[in-house]
């Protein structure tokens, strides 16, 4: 008579051995290094641990409305200045020329954070006067948000030389953070709140621009105006003031942080468990290979759940 498979179970046995045999010194070998390589390949690959995270965000900033001027023209002791700071333009004395200033910034988007700012500047000249070179530093309220709660003062300086003497110029340039170091991961950050430039003090020095940018550069946040791309007219008409138009883009910038402690703990158990998982399945096979086999010594039985029971009359 025909028999039909009616039901089947797998067979499972166990390897036993005595604590102080070699069987166990290597199931604790293989447990130990479960443990142990997935730190040592993540760290080996230098993906354990984050030093560094960015992000992108848009800074909030604000015109502070000061300005500081310095034309050149190419004739000797042609020198012109123009600032916001009254004791600057008492220091210039002869050389001070008060120009008409319009400003605005403007919230394209409408997302309560400003988009761009356009300055222009018209500076009345003598007929027989004429321009060829021209710097100015503009200074901002800045501002960050979303990790590190960053408030500073910031500024952005141009300086531009034109092939003979100049009409106008428009240049058209976006703020960028630089950061020497990143931020810290939360808290308030304000130690770059200060003037940029001391409007309260009477002597030169604190004005020039080249000490200024020097002591500026020093900071580890600092903006500049980049990408810029500016446009030079000569042969300007009698009577006639030089004219500068000049727009700054507050774009989305790159912000660097440290991570904290929860941080680096959550990222690097990521690692962790994304390559002991495979490693489990090694194991799993490395254990039946060495003990199925027995390359080492063990005690073979067979769980009685799994043993064949025949059930007849």
């Amino acid at each position: 008579m025909g028999v039909y498979k009616v039901h089947s179970e797998p067979v499972r046995y166990s390897y036993h051995a005595p604590i102080f045999s070699f069987a166990v010194f290597v199931q604790l070998l293989i447990f130990g290094l479960l443990l142990t390589l997935p730190y040592i390949i993540a760290y080996a690959t230098a993906g354990m641990w984050l030093f560094e995270r960015c992000y992108f965000q848009q800074p909030a900033v604000l015109f502070k409305h000061d300005v500081y001027m310095s034309l050149q023209g190419s004739a000797p002791f042609s020198q012109l200045a123009w600032s916001t700071g009254p004791k600057f333009n008492r220091l210039v004395q002869d050389q001070l020329r008060v120009p008409v200033v319009r400003s605005y910034e403007e919230d394209v988007n409408n997302d309560g954070v400003n988009d761009w700012l356009q300055l222009e500047i018209a500076m009345p000249l003598a007929d027989t006067e004429a321009i060829d070179h021209l710097s100015v530093a503009v200074i901002f309220d800045y501002q960050l948000h979303y990790m590190s709660n960053v408030k500073m003062e910031t500024m952005v300086y141009y300086q531009f030389t034109g092939t003979g003497s100049g009409a106008s110029l428009s240049v058209d340039g976006d703020m960028v953070l630089t950061q020497t170091e990143p931020l810290p991961w939360r808290g308030p950050r304000d130690i770059y709140n200060v003037a940029i430039i001391d409007k309260t003090s009477v002597h030169a020095s604190s004005y020039d621009f080249g000490t200024i940018t020097q002591e500026y550069m020093n900071r580890n946040e600092t903006t500049s105006y980049e990408h810029v791309l500016p446009v030079w007219k000569s042969d300007r008409a009698a009577g006639q003031p030089f004219k500068l138009s000049m727009r700054v883009r507050y774009r989305p910038q790159r912000i660097c942080y440290r991570p904290g402690f929860w941080q680096e703990i959550k990222f690097g158990w990521v690692q962790y468990v994304a390559i002991l998982i495979p490693l489990l399945f090694l194991a799993q096979y490395v254990r039946w290979f060495v003990f199925g086999n027995q390359l080492v010594e063990t005690i073979v039985r067979q769980d009685a759940s799994s043993r064949f029971k025949a059930h007849g009359d």
